[in-house]
């Protein structure tokens, strides 16, 4: 669709948008908004339906000379655009939030004048919101004179009114009312349902959970009884279940070092049970093929840096430089469907096909997508995704062309483990919620330090007063927020835009990088100044941590699709310079007291010290598989080492020289029932006091009659 024209009245709900007057009312009253939200307004209303991206935002309503913060004040137009028209960013009615694409008009608009009229505009009201006159490109011709609204009511109005009503007449006697579908809950007890497969027969449900605070093990549940058995397996979780009976299973699952996708050794036993036959180890999924007498497996797992998925077992199909999860083969067995997630860290990401259909990404980016499943007819792919947050995940089908369509939506988040060959759907219902909690001056024990629905800690000032987090859920509608908040408890104070951040040495800076993780490197004020932004155009940046110095800071970025690695920032030239090789530096370590070393997980899964000034790094003796440096001691003689856990983070003292190791704190919520993930937390330099991060994720699984 062309650019609107200038002069045009705009309808849409109970809204009026006069393009060349500037004016927004709302039932004939004329709303007081003005300037770029207005702005933003128009420009999605020159496609409506269609996505509008943030690089064309920027290039129509910010000029290249512009010194401007795009990301924030785009957001806050964003944010008063939303106010005016009464829009929610998690339920939108009007504009949608695409997380790192853009947005797009999604009311049902009306172009024509109203009463059939060609209305006359104001020479001047001081709006002048079109992005037509803002670039100058020719609009579309005026519209027509309408007929007389007699005859508008005799040649359309009538004719439609008497269909409506036979198809009305037809719609009571033919068809059906649409019926929810019917819903039979399996699990009851308090905790977390991870993955769930069918039985063959269809009659039982094999599943993983964590009970009650316990670890995850096995459990058959029947459909016709409230009660799990235990199947016999501790410390893991099934993956498949194939057509003549036989499980995947993961033992010894462990969480990978980006924090959502678990590793193990894949083993295979008969559904009677038996003892495993080890398969594979470090795999992350797998899934098998139809049934044949030497039915295969699809399998998923991280070598050299990369994502690897092979179907067979040995036979490389696809390779990922982020990471791989929810892998099905399709019921023919000449297609696997799968998610790519499209960072190497959170579970942003698509569904992508590879086999007989070619190499395809079938659907858009999402901000979270979790759990896929062939449709019972292998025609369509159905999968659990959001287009923000990941606690408000609702089912979709998407065919092997890419037409998607939305299949079933509920309050909270779901999550897709199977689909029946009768069409029943088997699904996990979740609450899901981030904290953190912080020893901080002032308290004997933990104080809750978070704020919204996802808070995560970044940093801790050095005397434990004040706490940088952000938040990446559904509050923020799809971008991320970076906050300052006060350790007695004080309200949090939203900073701006951006995630993954770290306070400066004096207290003064918070950088940050983008919530879509693009190229850029802002600096927030924590009181009075200016924020500034740095681009790096071809580079997707994962997180920063200063230097003692306060004039650099160390970043975690990938160039034009290559791997993950450090570099130095230079502050006052902008200068960018490498630390450590390809595939190494996903995640950014504190830097050492002298300012030169810092550490990073390389290719191999090791941690090593890399010399910021450049040479040969060293590794980090003494670790355990999956820690990593997470605080120095104020000597630089150790390092405080810890990892991602589920229920509780312990914490070690390594001496650098030696490899040596002690206890130090083992932190995690007294409260472990649900608990899916405990952070290593962030220390004062004397160690004195810290915070962390913790997520609660309260499930219940659910067998679905009735989607279609």
């Amino acid at each position: 669709m062309g650019a609107l024209p200038t002069d045009q009245i705009i309808r849409f709900g109970v809204f009026e948008l006069d393009v060349r007057a500037g004016v927004l009312s709302k039932r004939g009253a004329r709303l007081a908004v003005q300037g770029l939200p207005l702005q933003v307004l128009a420009l999605l209303l020159e496609k409506p339906g269609n996505v509008v991206t943030r690089d064309e935002i920027r290039a129509r309503l910010w000029p290249a000379d512009t010194f401007v913060d795009f990301d924030h004040g785009l957001h806050n137009a964003i944010a008063r655009l939303r106010e005016a028209l009464s829009d929610s960013a998690t339920a939108p009615r009007f504009v949608e939030t695409l997380p790192r694409r853009g947005y797009r008009f999604i009311g049902t608009v009306d172009h024509a004048p109203p009463n059939g009229q060609v209305r006359t505009t104001h020479a001047d009201s001081g709006g002048n919101v079109s992005p037509s006159a803002l670039e100058g490109h020719k609009p579309l011709a005026r519209a027509h004179r309408l007929p007389p609204l007699w005859l508008w009511v005799l040649l359309v109005v009538t004719p439609l009114v008497c269909a409506t009503a036979i198809v009305g007449v037809l719609l009571v006697r033919r068809a059906p009312a649409n019926t929810p579908p019917t819903l039979r809950q399996i699990t009851f007890r308090r905790g977390t349902v991870w993955n769930a497969r069918f039985t063959p027969d269809g009659n039982s449900v094999i599943y993983g959970a964590a009970w009650d605070g316990s670890p995850i093990e096995v459990f058959e549940g029947r459909l016709d009884s409230p009660e799990g058995r235990p199947f016999g397996l501790s410390a893991a979780d099934v993956l498949s279940i194939s057509g003549t009976g036989e499980l995947a299973v993961l033992l010894n699952r462990k969480r990978g070092p980006n924090g959502f996708n678990f590793h193990g050794m894949l083993a295979r036993l008969p559904l009677t049970g038996g003892t495993p036959r080890l398969v594979m180890d470090k795999v992350e999924a797998a899934d098998w093929g139809p049934p044949r007498p030497d039915t295969p497996l699809a399998v998923t797992y991280h070598q050299g840096g990369k994502a690897r998925l092979e179907y067979p077992v040995g036979s490389l199909l696809y390779e990922s430089a982020t990471w791989l999860s929810d892998i099905r083969v399709s019921p023919k067995g000449d297609i696997v469907a799968f998610v790519e997630h499209d960072e190497p860290i959170g579970d942003s990401g698509f569904v992508r096909v590879v086999g007989s259909h070619g190499n395809r990404q079938l659907t858009h980016d999402y901000g979270s997508v979790q759990g896929l499943a062939w449709s019972p007819t292998g025609s369509e792919i159905w999968y659990t995704a959001a287009e923000s947050g990941g606690s408000a995940r609702s089912l979709h089908a998407v065919d092997l062309v890419g037409h998607d369509r939305m299949l079933y939506r509920v309050p909270g988040a779901l999550r897709l483990q199977d689909v029946a060959k009768d069409g029943r759907v088997l699904f996990v219902h979740e609450l899901i919620r981030a904290g953190i909690l912080g020893h901080v001056p002032g308290e004997s024990g933990e104080r809750e330090l978070g704020w919204l629905d996802w808070s995560i800690h970044r940093a801790l000032s050095k005397d434990g007063t004040w706490l940088v987090f952000d938040e990446s859920g559904d509050a923020p509608g799809g971008d991320s927020w970076t906050y300052l908040r006060a350790t007695d408890g004080s309200a949090a104070i939203k900073l701006g835009s951006g995630t993954y951040s770290d306070l400066s040495p004096d207290g003064k800076w918070v950088a940050v990088v983008a919530g879509d993780f693009s190229g850029q490197v802002s600096l927030l004020p924590t009181g009075e100044g200016q924020s500034h932004t740095i681009r790096f155009p071809s580079f997707h940046a994962y997180g920063v941590t200063w230097l003692p110095d306060g004039k650099r800071l160390v970043l975690s970025a990938s160039d034009a699709g290559k791997g993950s690695r450090l570099y130095l920032v230079d502050l006052d030239t902008e200068a960018l310079r490498p630390i450590s090789p390809e595939g190494s530096g996903t995640h950014v370590s504190p830097v050492s007291p002298d300012g030169s070393l810092v550490s990073a997980r390389g290719a191999d899964g090791n941690t090593w010290l890399f010399p910021i000034a450049g040479g040969t790094p060293r590794r980090v003796p003494g670790l355990q598989e999956g820690e990593g440096v997470l605080a120095w001691t104020p000597d630089g003689k150790a390092v405080y080492v810890g990892g991602i856990a589920e229920m509780e983070s312990v914490i070690s003292l390594v001496d650098l020289a030696t490899g040596k190791r002690r206890g130090f704190q083992t932190v995690g919520p007294l409260d472990k029932a649900g608990l899916t993930y405990v952070s290593p937390p962030n220390f004062t330099p004397d160690g004195k006091y810290y915070a962390y991060s913790y997520n609660r994720q309260i499930s219940e699984l659910f067998v679905a009659d009735g989607i279609k």
